[in-house]
């Protein structure tokens, strides 16, 4: 399970529908990855369903454009880097918020959402 009692094919078959209903009214699907967690709930079938879902949302052609939290979070290691927790190891801290930001392109963004 990795959301809410979602597995990935859940997750992603949500998004897709999510899409399909975006696409016919001509308003583009902006996604973002799902970022790592270190918490102790965490299991490492939650990592593994976690990555499934990131590589099949890289590979999604009903995406316009997909922000790689992942990315921008990851530690070296793969792992929840530990530089943008809060404490909790689940919620970032407010520098883990602005590389998020950051990682938004906004003129992409602009372009995607305008046309």
């Amino acid at each position: 399970m990795l959301i809410h009692g979602c597995s990935p094919s859940g997750v992603l078959a949500s998004l897709r529908h999510v899409a399909r209903a975006a696409h016919r009214r001509g308003i583009p699907l902006v996604v973002s990855t799902l970022i790592p967690r270190a918490d102790a709930h965490l299991r490492s079938s939650a990592e593994r369903q976690r990555r499934i879902v990131n590589r099949e949302l890289h590979r999604a052609r009903w995406v316009n454009l997909l922000v790689d939290f992942d990315r921008a979070v990851r530690a070296p290691d793969g792992g929840w880097n530990p530089t943008y927790d809060s404490g909790d190891q689940v919620h970032l801290n407010p520098a883990g918020y602005r590389v998020l930001a950051r990682t938004v392109p906004i003129a992409l963004l602009d372009r995607t959402i305008t046309r």
